[in-house]
């Protein structure tokens, strides 16, 4: 079953839990995450058969990259953040990568891979972006609200927009949707 399906169904319930924090994230989280990757995959340039490459610890966000590569249609290699840098970048391009998303746990071995890896013309780190990568969470929140507002229409919801934010015209928008929106 496809992730927006299971979203759309069970938007609540817990996709992803993670065992050390407890922190949860649901099904409408996890798809809507991944749809926002998605098109900054689109928007680099990736098309179905492309191939993106990524190299992090056990994180929620690994499973949104790669549901983001699957909906895509794109390949995807998820490396062993063990190897060594040069392990790394054969790998990188040897599957011809054109998008190599990492994280700041994995920057020792991350950031010397620009030389190597010529093919790759986005690099994504989560968390504090090394020098040579753009921050993952900047790129995926461009256009953001217009992209949830989307999302929450597909599950059926209503979307109060403001005009431009104001926190009491918020919460009294807020107020006339649970009376009945």
């Amino acid at each position: 079953m496809h992730l927006g399906k299971i979203a759309a169904e069970q938007p609540g319930k817990a996709a992803v839990i993670m065992a050390g924090t407890g922190q949860r994230i649901t099904f409408a989280e996890l798809d809507a995450a991944a749809n926002r990757v998605a098109h900054v995959l689109f928007d680099a340039g990736l098309r179905p058969g492309d191939h993106i490459a990524f190299m992090l610890e056990n994180r929620w966000e690994f499973l949104a990259i790669a549901w983001a590569a699957q909906r895509s249609g794109l390949y995807y290699t998820p490396v062993s953040s063990r190897l060594k840098p040069d392990e790394i970048a054969y790998i990188v391009d040897d599957c011809e990568a054109s998008v190599f998303i990492a994280s700041a746990a994995v920057t020792a071995a991350a950031a010397p891979l620009s030389a190597a890896t010529p093919r790759v013309r986005l690099r994504l780190m989560l968390d504090p972006a090394a020098d040579g990568f753009r921050s993952y969470e900047q790129v995926t929140a461009a256009a953001a609200p217009l992209r949830y507002c989307l999302t929450m229409q597909r599950f059926g919801a209503t979307v109060v927009v403001l005009e431009k934010f104001d926190p009491e015209q918020a919460l009294a928008g807020c107020r006339r949707c649970s009376s009945g929106c």
